[in-house]
């Protein structure tokens, strides 16, 4: 396969040279933007690769889709560069290189072994060349010589350790007498998952070390303290972690000498201003909620669709048809009852029976002909008080009531 990557950095040159090696496809790599004017290079690529600082239009992927080209992927997040549509339109498969949590730490790992292999150059450590195999070199080894670095010590569900841990994993499998060191503890909030995960893993016969391995990614006191000593920063905004964590953060600032008025604890929506002729300050608040995604609506989704889902998930819905002649009013179909995710099958009956009665005393009592909405409303009030009087349930009412001629 042939594979067209564009606006490609140093910093991915030695992963997609590795990645080239191993997946035996052949790159065309351009540091160039794509365009109309270097579709040459495209020539003869089932895929393209690109980064987000172009616009994928029509007229683009039209070329491209000309020079037998099927795949588009792009190497940042989102697709708001690339017109989804059109590509649908055309049979061109888009995807996003993965780019997530796991993602990242893949990426890390990456860079961490990079990091050893330069201080080896250096001279600051010291190991063998073949010291880091690949996953087909794991047969000619011996199973207590292995040490595999992965991803999902915070139990994330997509993880390689997480996988592992399912038994999803498409390469590794978990065994006896393993041993999985994490080298971390939980973020609050992950306990569960991360308990989730070593309960898996040891139900395997793994062995787990948690306690004390932990190595943390952030600054210590006396770290923060030589990077203000270093920097001099004139403002200081302690960020990261509850307020706590930052209200210590503060303390060292203002302990390394910058004044209390231009240490800000800022929470989230607030604006800061700084510039050189003025001094910093919070000019101004911005309300924010949460974005719910529903499908393809974003944003839209208002407090009552959500109330009346809760009660759909917690009490169910009960339905009520009704037809009355439109002159005399006199009942023609009906009152039907349909229950959905309310009744146990031993109880229904019973209740059915009791929701009808309730919805024909309520038509019997109502005057001369009454709107729709007027017998909607007084079989929704009387059907939910019986419910909830008999059941201790509130689901939600919906009446079908309609006029017919006859």
């Amino acid at each position: 396969m042939k594979i067209c990557v564009y606006n490609l950095r140093d910093d991915e040159k030695k992963y997609f040279r590795f990645w080239e090696k191993e997946l035996s496809v052949e790159l065309v790599v351009s540091e160039e933007d794509p365009s109309d004017d270097n579709l040459e290079i495209v020539s003869g690529c089932e895929g393209v690769s690109v980064l987000g600082q172009t616009y994928i239009g029509s007229d683009l992927m039209d070329n491209w889709k000309s020079l037998g080209v099927k795949y588009l992927s792009t190497r940042t997040i989102g697709y708001d560069h690339i017109d989804i549509e059109y590509a649908r339109k055309i049979g061109l498969r888009v995807c996003n290189v993965r780019y997530s949590p796991n993602g990242v730490a893949d990426f890390t790992i990456m860079l961490m072994l990079d990091v050893l292999d330069v201080a080896r150059s250096l001279g600051y450590m010291s190991f063998a060349s073949d010291l880091f195999i690949t996953k087909e070199n794991m047969a000619s080894c011996n199973k207590n010589e292995i040490v595999f670095i992965t991803t999902g010590s915070q139990g994330e569900p997509m993880a390689e350790l997480s996988q592992m841990a399912y038994g999803e994993y498409p390469w590794l499998n978990v065994c006896k007498d393993d041993l999985i060191i994490f080298s971390s503890i939980p973020v609050p909030g992950n306990e569960k998952s991360v308990a989730r995960t070593i309960s898996l893993l040891e139900r395997q016969g793994a062995t787990i070390i948690q306690q004390d391995m932990h190595v943390s990614g952030h600054a210590c006191i006396e770290e923060l303290k030589l990077i203000y000593s270093l920097v001099h920063p004139q403002y200081a905004i302690p960020a990261h972690g509850d307020f706590r964590h930052r209200s210590a953060g503060a303390k060292i600032a203002k302990k390394m000498g910058i004044p209390s008025e231009n240490i800000f604890m800022i929470d989230n929506g607030d604006v800061l201003s700084i510039s050189e002729s003025n001094p910093g300050k919070i000019i101004d608040h911005i309300d924010f909620n949460e974005i719910f995604v529903d499908g393809r609506v974003v944003g839209d989704v208002g407090d009552s669709i959500l109330t009346e889902r809760h009660a759909l998930a917690d009490s169910g819905v009960v339905i009520i048809q009704i037809s009355l002649e439109r002159r005399s009013g006199r009942i023609l179909y009906g009152p039907e009852i349909i229950t959905k995710g309310l009744l146990y099958e031993v109880q229904s009956e019973s209740v059915i029976r009791g929701i009808r009665d309730t919805a024909m005393r309520t038509l019997t009592g109502l005057s001369q002909k009454p709107t729709v909405s007027e017998i909607k409303n007084v079989l929704k009030t009387a059907v939910s008080e019986y419910i909830s009087h008999t059941l201790g349930r509130n689901p939600i009412i919906i009446a079908l009531v309609d006029y017919i001629s006859i």
